[in-house]
């Protein structure tokens, strides 16, 4: 039975016939093939790499002077050319649209990777004050002999290896260190 069928009146009128759907799930058949295309071409590739060529290959943007440290201005355009904003009409940040608009070939040519393992996420854990008990509750099963370091705190939650840097309480008037490791992904071809 037709969707219209159901429908009486002017409502039958004003309804679409159709809905436009995006977020989260709407993208996810999207980078699922992105994904799929990395490793058919890169098979060597962990999932951690391949997540990382993805976000750092996505979105636009600039650097622009704020103070005596520069930042990183996301630039997201619609389809329209206009930035892209949130339901209540201000401008989006990167909170909102997260690494940006994905790019299928640039992801397949990321130049450095930023890999992730289980050490990363657990000890990730224990910096933001969870203890050995708790986290195992989480994550039943750790890597062998991993203990939390005696020196954890927030502060070195911003040291966790994944291809975006997040820094909590930075009021920008201060510099903040942060430590990642690359992996170098160039594939060079001699003519």
């Amino acid at each position: 039975m037709d969707r219209q069928q159901h429908r009486r009146g002017p409502e039958r009128e004003r309804s679409p016939l159709f809905n436009l759907l995006s977020g989260t799930s709407m993208a996810c058949p999207h980078v699922s093939g992105i994904a799929a295309t990395v490793k058919a071409q890169n098979p060597s590739w962990s999932p951690s790499a391949i997540r990382s060529a993805i976000m750092t290959t996505g979105g636009h943007g600039c650097w622009e002077p704020h103070g005596p440290f520069p930042i990183h201005i996301a630039i997201q355009k619609k389809n329209l050319k206009a930035p892209i904003t949130t339901q209540s009409g201000a401008s989006a940040t990167a909170y909102d649209y997260g690494a940006g608009e994905v790019s299928p070939t640039g992801s397949l040519q990321p130049g450095l990777v930023y890999e992730t393992d289980t050490v990363d996420y657990v000890q990730f854990l224990c910096n933001y004050g969870y203890d050995i008990s708790t986290i195992n509750l989480i994550s039943p099963t750790l890597p062998d002999g991993f203990t939390c370091p005696k020196t954890t705190n927030a502060d070195l939650i911003s040291d966790m290896n994944y291809p975006s840097i997040a820094i909590s309480k930075f009021d920008l008037k201060e510099s903040k260190k942060v430590s990642r490791t690359v992996t170098v992904m160039l594939k060079l071809s001699i003519l």
